[in-house]
């Protein structure tokens, strides 16, 4: 009798097994295999593909990104490479005076310089998907990526890079807010706050200072636990 409830905790016990858990979604596999592939499918959501016979694909892109960003009413054309989406990359080569070619970053330059409300960056495929190019700092960003002598569209850097955020100081995707470095993280209460233009708060219980109502008001929640 006992042998056989041995054999049964074993089978139980062989059944289980570790689950791979994507770090986006939550969704969970029993092989990493299968997690891998459905990594895939969350870099291929945060692409603009297209396929063009010219060699124009660089201004292509980057008018995309552009009208993505401005909600351009035709945008949905333009994302489908439809006519208007070569004029648009047309009058760009026009503007930033290059020629009708396939673009160098030294083209990509004059492009920023004609795009100057705007902070292009281009990720390269060939350098293990670092950034090869990084414009003037600007508050509208468009990301491009290069592979295969081509340029496509990256709508999301968190996504593309598989992580729930994107730092763009240091360039790196990221799990955690409280945990990434760049981030302003209060060295009291360990939160990401909004720093209040205040005196600082003095907590005569712990013999601390906190930066505003919030920062103290989430340590008095943890110290009353």
């Amino acid at each position: 009798m006992e042998s056989k409830v041995l054999v049964l905790k074993y089978h139980r016990h062989s059944k289980q097994h570790e689950m791979y858990e994507c770090d986006i979604c939550g969704k969970k596999f029993g092989r990493k295999y299968n997690l891998e592939r459905h990594l895939l499918r969350h870099k291929d959501n945060s692409l603009f593909q297209y396929k063009n016979n010219d060699e124009i694909c660089c201004a292509r892109a980057l008018v995309t990104a552009k009208a993505n960003i401005v909600k351009h009413p035709k945008s949905e054309d333009i994302r489908k490479g439809r006519l208007i989406q070569k004029q648009l990359a047309i009058e760009l080569h026009d503007k930033a005076n290059i020629p009708l070619k396939t673009c160098n970053l030294e083209d990509i330059t004059q492009f920023q310089r004609a795009m100057n409300a705007y902070q292009i960056h281009v990720v390269s495929q060939q350098h293990f998907n670092g950034i090869i190019f990084q414009g003037p700092e600007a508050e509208r960003k468009i990301y491009l990526y290069h592979h295969n002598e081509h340029y496509d569209v990256i709508t999301s850097m968190p996504g593309f890079s598989n992580r729930s955020y994107y730092c763009n100081i240091c360039q790196k995707g990221y799990q955690n807010k409280e945990e990434h470095k760049c981030n302003n993280i209060c060295t009291s209460c360990h939160k990401i706050n909004e720093i209040e233009n205040k005196e600082w708060i003095y907590c005569k219980d712990c013999n601390r200072f906190f930066q505003g109502d919030v920062c103290i008001q989430l340590h008095a929640k943890k110290t009353s636990q």
